[in-house]
């Protein structure tokens, strides 16, 4: 009998002994726990990289962890977002980048990463459009003279770009698809040089990204013709949009999103979202985003799905139709 109640005894005790112990380890392992890294597939001083470095320390803040920003270029983003893919989905190692994550994932012959399947989505962070630009000397004021010029001459009016299969490039072609625009697309090794050569005339028209030619409209260096966002920039109400122009289906921005490797538990997850959406809600990172080139856009993860989802399709059509070879 005393044997029966001393076994009893020392169960109920293992059993506590195991409680508390679990206890404590939940305690301990509550995210986060140690410092965590975003990966930001590109070159410092790109829109990714400005946009993950004006959110880190926020960030470090609400976790109470430190943000680390650690810079993995290559293959236009390919390399640095096949990397974050592969690591332990535990929230400790995140992703921050363009929309080059759909753009790569259609264009690369090797298929490094499934932009569906390979992450977990976040929280859309900011976007800002394209602008299409012409240099004065040309007398192109207007999407009504660019259609005029292209309809009248022979040969094709050419545009400048960051390079082939660069969302300025998609945008460009996007527009030559839904207008019939008698429109030539040359790729030149990035932003810089393809402004350069619309500055210099030597081609009259550049598609980029807004925050790259924005300082050359404002100066009148170079037009703004239309851009490819649904709504207006703030400052540039007077430059049409794709909407605007009458163009069906038309609109292009470049985005950058935040993700996780597929498999981050929810809970993270959700906690994640939670913060990113409440420090993107304060007017200073707006107006920080603002002044970087970039509008707050805010949704999460639902939204964020939805987007993905909707630009595969539309740049599908767009790499399809214009015959953008993989690389």
């Amino acid at each position: 009998m005393f044997g029966l109640k001393s076994t009893g005894r020392k169960a109920a005790l293992t059993a506590m002994v195991a409680l508390c112990a679990l206890i404590s380890h939940q305690a301990r392992a509550e995210y986060p726990e140690r410092p965590i890294r975003i990966v930001v597939p590109f070159a410092p001083g790109g829109a990714a990289d400005t946009s993950a470095r004006l959110l880190s320390g926020p960030l470090a803040d609400a976790l109470k962890q430190p943000v680390v920003v650690e810079n993995r270029a290559g293959a236009g983003g390919s390399i640095g977002i096949a990397q974050a893919a592969k690591t332990a989905p535990d929230g400790y190692t995140l992703l921050i980048t363009s929309n080059a994550y759909v753009i790569n994932s259609l264009l690369d012959k090797q298929q490094l990463y499934d932009p569906m399947k390979d992450f977990n989505f976040i929280t859309e962070i900011n976007a800002s459009p394209n602008l299409v630009v012409a240099n004065p000397k040309t007398g192109i004021t207007s999407f009504a003279d660019l259609l005029k010029r292209a309809k009248s001459d022979q040969t094709p009016l050419f545009y400048a770009t960051a390079g082939v299969g660069t969302p300025s490039h998609l945008a460009g072609e996007l527009i030559k698809i839904r207008t019939g625009v008698n429109i030539q697309h040359v790729a030149y090794s990035g932003a810089g040089p393809a402004t350069m050569a619309v500055l210099g005339t030597d081609v009259p028209l550049a598609i980029s990204s807004l925050s790259v030619v924005l300082a050359q409209v404002n100066a009148g260096a170079l037009i703004g013709i239309v851009q490819t966002g649904d709504k207006p920039w703030p400052g540039l109400e007077k430059v049409p949009t794709v909407i605007d122009a009458k163009i069906k289906d038309g609109t292009s921005d470049v985005f950058q999103a935040f993700l996780a490797p597929v498999g981050t538990p929810k809970p993270i997850l959700d906690r994640l979202e939670k913060e990113m959406l409440a420090i993107l809600a304060t007017p200073d990172m707006k107006e920080k985003m603002l002044q970087a080139g970039f509008v707050v856009t805010a949704q999460g993860a639902d939204a964020l799905r939805k987007r993905v989802l909707g630009d595969i399709a539309k740049y599908k059509e767009v790499i399809d139709k214009a015959g953008i070879s993989a690389r």
